[in-house]
């Protein structure tokens, strides 16, 4: 992926070069008509080469057909030459178009833009190939990340299942172990029951209401034994089958708290991104409103200090004014004359 990135910008940047080399698309009048001679030897060739492919498709292959039937088989096996051929056809008059619209235009106006226009849609056209590579080799890989997931989880699963079939043939065992016991004891009871009363019965007739309430006894022991096997071998079956149906319960249950958890996970998310909007929307608020506040103490700031100015001034100006009064006062100044010096001045004034 890294490589293909590689390559496509080294392919950009060599069309970027490419494109910047052409300019405008102008040319001067010496190297007009150099461009044109190359043009016109294009064409010429072109038409020639367009000309040697419809007679060879028209005419070569028939008579190729009929003196060498050994080609033909092999043209047979491999279609594809034929459509190689129209390909070459298209693609060489499209080409020989191209030069005639360029000389057409470069005769007429002296500039081959149509041919920088081709270059510039052929750069785009690669562009978004590369990009659409690039998005299938990103698609292949979570492909490759979801197989690797569900081959961990198979394998989960088999392993749990190993387990059960573990415990299901362990319990198997104890059953057959449970039969065979039960089978040997009433093989050995029955046997000791015979040999006694072969020993016994010409012995004692007594002793045989004893022996037959002892062999009822013992039947109805065997029967209670068959019994309890047949109530394990049912409990067993049932604990089995609860088994299995606890891990299928079990199996859903964890499909389900995963998908639960994920959607959690997701709504916690879209949570998480809707909270973190507000988020910078409150920060973009508490910055706007800081700033308001900051002006609005700086100008407080400014007013009072501006008012103690003033007040500072008015303070001032009232003790200049109550220390020249007291100057004034303590040395009789002004309007705090006594009246004898005002009276020698107006007499002084009269004479």
């Amino acid at each position: 992926m890294e490589k293909s990135n590689y390559h496509s910008a080294n392919w950009q940047n060599n069309q970027c070069t490419i494109i910047k080399s052409l300019g405008n698309g102008r040319l001067c009048v010496p190297t007009r008509k150099s461009f044109l001679s190359a043009l016109e030897a294009c064409v010429d060739a072109l038409t020639i080469y367009h000309y040697t492919l419809n007679n060879w498709n028209c005419t070569g292959n028939g008579n190729e057909a009929r003196n060498a039937p050994d080609e033909t088989k092999e043209t047979e096996k491999n279609p594809d030459h034929s459509e190689m051929l129209c390909k070459l056809e298209c693609d060489s008059s499209y080409v020989r178009q191209l030069l005639n619209d360029v000389k057409n235009e470069m005769q007429e106006k002296g500039t081959y833009t149509a041919l920088i226009s081709l270059i510039n849609r052929t750069a785009e056209k690669e562009v978004e190939e590369n990009n659409i590579i690039l998005n299938d080799i990103a698609a292949q890989k979570t492909v490759e990340d979801l197989k690797k997931e569900l081959l961990q989880e198979t394998m989960e699963n088999e392993q749990e299942i190993s387990g059960l079939c573990k415990q299901l043939n362990k319990l198997k065992e104890e059953k057959q172990e449970i039969e065979l016991k039960i089978d040997r004891e009433t093989g050995y009871t029955s046997a000791w029951e015979t040999a006694q009363c072969e020993e016994n019965m010409k012995r004692c007739n007594i002793t045989l209401e004893y022996l037959r309430t002892s062999l009822e006894d013992i039947l109805i022991l065997k029967k209670n034994e068959c019994r309890v096997a047949r109530e394990i071998d049912a409990f067993l079956k049932q604990n089995i089958a609860f088994n299995v149906k606890a891990s299928d319960n079990w199996d859903n249950r964890y499909h389900r708290e995963m998908q639960m958890y994920t959607d959690r996970n997701n709504q916690l998310r879209e949570t998480i991104e809707s909270r973190r909007s507000t988020l910078q929307e409150l920060e973009t608020k508490f910055r706007e409103r800081q700033e308001f506040i900051d002006r609005y103490l700086a100008e407080k700031e400014a007013a009072r200090v501006l008012r103690e100015l003033e007040e500072h001034k008015k303070q001032s100006a009232i003790w200049i004014q109550a220390w020249w009064r007291g100057v004034m006062v303590r040395r009789k100044l002004g309007p705090y004359r006594p009246d004898e010096k005002k009276k020698k001045k107006t007499v002084k004034g009269k004479k």
